[in-house]
């Protein structure tokens, strides 16, 4: 194709004067070890920048692989580990060279901090987390090389050749890192979808090959400092290795074990407009935090920068929220994929946590409420749901699940009222001896769970009019809409009290009050057994008796 052939002279127009300088004047100077690390590091980026031109026009995994402006793959590897490197040496230098005056130990040492965390924000773009890193890298940068360059004038004639590398090194990689990347990338807009990947290898290679002189000089240093290798020095050789499998595989296993499947065959849960979707694939509740983990997909990369979400929990009954946390969306754990037709579709794996603070009331059903919204100059817009398959607050919220924030577990009691299917015990109730009708009876249930529910339980109360058998009943949850029985979970005890509006023409007399619990999906009542294991007829407790008055 016209692109890779493209790639391919641009790179041999990059890679081939550099290249033939080095091995022509300075590679001889080397010692073994550093002639070995610089054309292995050397070899290494050259094969991963062709194999990311060979797939360049491939989708899917394989593309995400070897590209080279992609997180966690093979290419963000080995740039790290190259980084990483020059630090390593660096440190040798600064600790085992003999003839190494204090100033000079000083600098390696800082050239090792730099060199070590640039490996890490390679691999784990922290960076993107400050919107001023630019300038931040750029000052950083400009003292380092002012302070390589007084080094380099103090040094004898025939050393000055490594300072110069490393200054070329960090000059060629701040030119595709930082000034390529951040000052032109607005402009790529213009290009073709050619000139685009043009220019993204352009970028790419000079930060390899910026980050290879930069090595180079440090190992020149290493191969003047030190005396004729030894046995202890090919410790060296380990570091490569040692840094890509330690630092760097737990992450890049943990990586391809979530990357989700391509957007056409991923049945998204919630679609916003701009053809935003977003899967919900787990929620969490542990005792100190929520988690839920979701994919975001878009076409539309640039809309991550501004993309956020906030998570509530909220009262099921009051609707007050107790705990919520807003995070920008991250870019990390990212995954393209090509839909037939259209453009790459960005899919990015999100996580948050909410801590469930003491502050949290316990024994209270909270909705997990999700909002997604767009930064716009200074304000945050929330984004319309146009479909969901959870159930919508409002146009803007959706409710991913809920949870009860639970009490100390607490034992059973042996004497209770009434046993109900071994799923709960009813331990006490307070009934008044008298109500008036047309006023409000109050009644106090003391409920103890022997299990964890799933299902809807519903309480009945029966007034049976002893003299002419007439019965009145109402119903409700047994702990109320604050805490539905199907959030109930083993060691919960509670009570909650009734206020149950009497009819007016409700007759006046005794009554006697029967109650049980029945399931909400077929209306079976729940077998009730006494204390003792006896059965109650027809599954209803009776509770006494309530002698009803008018006024």
């Amino acid at each position: 194709m016209a692109t890779n052939d493209a790639i391919r002279l641009l790179l041999i127009a990059l890679y081939a004067p550099v290249v033939a300088i080095v091995y022509q004047h300075l590679y001889a100077r080397l010692s073994t070890i550093s002639k070995q690390l610089i054309t292995v590091m050397l070899v290494a980026q050259v094969v991963v920048i062709t194999l990311a031109t060979a797939f360049v026009h491939d989708q899917g995994f394989v593309r995400w692989l070897w590209n080279l402006d992609a997180e966690y793959n093979l290419a963000a590897t080995l740039a790290s580990t190259q980084m990483a490197l020059t630090g390593f040496v660096a440190l040798i230098v600064a600790c085992c060279a003999r003839t190494r005056a204090s100033g000079q130990r000083i600098y390696f040492v800082g050239l090792f901090i730099l060199f070590t965390y640039l490996a890490r924000d390679e691999f784990f773009q922290f960076r993107d987390a400050s919107s001023d890193w630019v300038s931040g890298f750029s000052q950083l940068g400009l003292l380092v090389a002012l302070a390589t360059a007084l080094l380099t004038l103090r040094l004898p004639r025939r050393q000055r050749v490594w300072g110069y590398s490393i200054l070329a090194g960090l000059a060629i990689g701040a030119l595709g890192g930082l000034y390529l990347d951040n000052f032109l990338g607005p402009f790529a807009t213009w290009y073709t979808a050619g000139d685009f990947i043009l220019y993204i290898f352009l970028e790419e290679a000079l930060e390899f090959l910026g980050m290879w002189l930069a090595l180079l000089g440090v190992c020149g240093f290493f191969s003047d400092a030190l005396p004729k290798p030894a046995i202890c020095w090919r410790s060296v050789y380990l570091l490569p290795l040692l840094w890509a499998g330690v630092h760097h595989a737990p992450f890049i296993n943990r990586y391809i074990e979530y990357i989700p499947p391509p957007p056409r065959t991923m049945s998204a849960s919630i679609n916003y407009a701009d053809e935003l979707a977003i899967k919900i694939f787990q929620v969490d509740q542990r005792p100190s935090q929520v988690s839920v983990q979701f994919y975001a997909a878009n076409r539309n990369w640039e809309h991550f920068t501004r993309l956020g979400y906030s998570m509530h929990l909220v009262d099921q009954v009051s609707g007050e929220s107790y705990a919520g946390i807003n995070r920008g969306a991250h870019r990390f754990q990212q995954m393209p994929y090509h839909l037939p037709g259209k453009h790459f579709t960005y899919v990015y794996k999100q996580e948050m946590e909410i801590a469930l603070l003491p502050s949290i009331p316990q024994n209270r059903a909270l909705w997990i409420v999700l909002t997604v919204w767009m930064q716009e100059g200074d304000h945050f817009i929330k984004q319309r749901v146009l479909s969901s398959d959870f159930r919508a607050l409002s146009d803007t919220q959706v409710v991913l699940g809920e949870l009860v924030v639970a009490a100390d577990a607490m034992p059973p009691s042996t004497d209770v009222l009434a046993r109900f299917a071994d799923a709960l015990s009813l331990e006490a109730v307070s009934l008044p001896s008298q109500a008036y009708a047309g006023e409000d009876l109050t009644v106090e249930f003391m409920w103890y769970s022997n299990k964890s529910e799933n299902e809807e339980l519903v309480q009945f109360l029966h007034l049976v009019d002893r003299a002419s058998g007439q019965q009145w009943g109402y119903d409700q949850q047994p702990l109320g809409q604050r805490l539905p029985s199907r959030l109930l979970y083993n060691g919960l005890r509670d009570s909650e009290v009734w206020r149950i509006p009497l009819p007016a023409e409700l007759a006046p007399g005794r009554y006697a009050v029967y109650s049980g619990l029945y399931r909400q999906q077929d209306l079976e009542r729940l077998p009730a057994r006494e204390s003792n294991g006896a059965m109650y007829t027809d599954a209803r407790v009776p509770l006494g008796d309530l002698l009803i008055l008018n006024r």
